[in-house]
């Protein structure tokens, strides 16, 4: 059921959907502003409409940067990861 249920998920961003996880992705070039906490709202209304929840002790945002000088504004409810 639950891979029926994702097969529904389309975002405005990169999303990889696995059999029990989905990874929603980003690239930003220098001086580029995230999108990251809208897409997170379409996940959000998507689920509503599913009736699924998030669990949001299992959901991470995770930053990989060559550079620790990139300002990001963060996800509320979500913890972040940096390599």
């Amino acid at each position: 059921m639950f891979i029926f249920l994702i097969d529904t998920l389309k975002l405005s961003c990169f999303t990889h959907k696995y059999i029990d996880d989905t990874t929603m992705s980003e690239i930003l070039s220098p001086g580029q502003t995230s999108h990251m906490a809208e897409y997170m709202n379409e996940l959000y209304q998507w689920s509503l409409v599913i009736n699924m929840q998030i669990n949001t002790q299992n959901t991470k945002e995770m930053v990989i940067t060559s550079s620790h000088a990139v300002s990001l504004p963060f996800i509320s409810n979500i913890e972040r990861v940096e390599t």
